[in-house]
């Protein structure tokens, strides 16, 4: 820009000398010459550093969006995960659910006939409490067997609480009361044997009284 100011005023310089009028009008078309080809240029310099600059652009544009389409499918992977764990975790729930219900459902099964058998024992203790009574047996014995019914019922109390209290908690616990619930079945079992054993027992002994009466 220098050059084509200093241009300017020779040009003006010239015009003030008449006897070199042509060269100035040479000097004139010159200088125009040179202004286009510089205005031609400017574009051509100013060309590349636009492209890089477009290119840069597109470039930060490209990364940003595979950054976000690999947090998308990150994400998109943790989701399905949790679902696939979720659903199986609640499949394994509702089969521990099931089978805690069943030994449920068998637990109380077994409670009826135990209550049904603590009854018939109960009749066939009066039975023989009362045969006692009209053979004029001795008081001790009658206390004892007392103390015996009291203490069967005591018993069959507190195992029918314990075996009612169910518990609402998650997996581990549901697992817990299922273990807790086989371990009170064999003990139901072992104590409905027992009264199974002391009922024929009774039932002998009130055949014989009643034989020998």
């Amino acid at each position: 820009m220098d050059q084509c100011l200093e241009i300017y005023a020779n040009v003006e310089e010239a015009s003030c000398d008449h006897n070199s009028c042509t060269r100035e009008i040479k000097d004139s078309e010159n200088i125009y010459g040179n202004l286009d080809e510089i205005q031609t240029l400017e574009p051509k310099r100013t060309g590349p550093a636009l492209s890089g600059a477009g290119d840069l652009k597109k470039s930060s544009c490209r990364a940003a969006a595979v950054c976000l389409g690999l947090l998308c499918l990150l994400l998109l992977i943790g989701l399905i995960s949790l679902v696939f764990l979720y659903t199986k975790s609640n499949s394994e729930r509702d089969q521990l659910q099931t089978s805690y219900n069943n030994l449920t459902h068998e637990q109380d099964q077994l409670q009826k006939r135990f209550d049904d058998m603590a009854k018939e024992r109960n009749d066939l203790q009066r039975k023989f409490q009362g045969i006692i009574d009209v053979k004029k047996s001795s008081c001790r014995a009658a206390a004892v067997c007392l103390g015996l019914l009291c203490l069967l019922l005591l018993i069959g109390l507190i195992t029918l609480v314990f075996l009612y209290t169910k518990g609402n908690s998650e997996r581990n616990q549901l697992q817990t009361s299922y273990i807790n619930l086989n371990k009170e079945q064999d003990q139901l079992q072992k104590r409905f044997d027992d009264m199974a054993k002391e009922r024929n027992y009774l039932q002998r002994k009130l055949q014989d009284l009643l034989a020998t009466t």
